[in-house]
């Protein structure tokens, strides 16, 4: 690769490119929730993940590669690292320790890959992260919510809301034009942040943007480094899984 000067590497982590996440990470920046100590992550589904068109012995395996542990990283790997990626990012760090739980409880048809995790990231500042990834139901199938002193955000897949906590009664100011009290959000419905109006899928932004790299010579931003990262944390929140053990983040992995 090194010798091809051309060459354009964009690891598939689209959420960096969808404006969504840049918007939240500026309000983080600017202390809109205060000192975040916890994130939760859900990112669930109904489906079996089984192709059903193929029943060759031999070729079902790869087709359904999704379902087994030596062709896939699960569902953390398969989803839950969209969030972890974004998490790790908001954060500007990587988590220093995981502990998980995991099997196979609903969908007892010989996969190797687990249909539930449940992990916990911890991160540097006592910082926690739950993740958590089933394949039996998707009721509020994603959602991430940071928590901070001063407030939380709520981020879904084309929405973010901001649920500020009752104590705090002074002004708050978004995009210097809507002004309103903290105490007016005692009733619940959160203030909106921002809301999709584009409608496309983060897929799209990101392949603009790989085109653009590609075109321009423009940095992309998921590069290899950003990459690894996020897959060193899934290997360690599966990794905790299969040794019922904490996993933690060793220093040869920043090198």
């Amino acid at each position: 690769m090194k010798g091809i000067k051309k060459q354009v590497l964009q690891i598939g982590h689209q959420y960096r490119y969808y404006e969504m996440f840049p918007r939240l990470k500026s309000l983080i920046a600017e202390n809109l929730i205060g000192q975040i100590t916890r994130i939760e992550c859900q990112y669930n589904r109904n489906s079996d993940w089984e192709s059903g068109y193929c029943k060759d012995p031999k070729t079902g395996k790869i087709v359904n590669w999704r379902m087994y542990q030596h062709l896939s990283g699960g569902v953390l790997g398969e989803l839950s690292s969209h969030q972890i990626d974004v998490v790790n990012w908001l954060l500007g760090t990587t988590p220093e320790k995981v502990a998980a739980m995991g099997d196979v409880n609903f969908y007892k048809d010989g996969r190797t890959c687990w249909d539930n995790v449940h992990a916990v990231y911890g991160y540097a500042n006592g910082v926690k992260m739950n993740v958590i990834s089933i394949l039996s139901n998707e009721f509020d199938g994603y959602r991430i919510r940071l928590y901070g002193n001063e407030g939380t955000l709520e981020v879904g897949r084309n929405k973010a809301t901001l649920f500020v906590e009752r104590k705090k009664k002074e002004k708050i100011i978004l995009d210097g034009v809507t002004g309103a009290t903290k105490e007016a959000l005692d009733n619940g419905t959160g203030l909106n942040v921002y809301t999709d109006k584009e409608g496309k899928d983060p897929s799209v932004y990101a392949l603009e943007a790989f085109a653009e790299s590609i075109i321009t010579g423009k940095k992309v931003f998921a590069d290899a480094e950003k990459g690894k990262q996020t897959a060193i944390s899934v290997h360690l929140g599966n990794n905790a899984v299969k040794s019922g053990k904490t996993e933690y983040w060793k220093k040869e992995y920043d090198s």
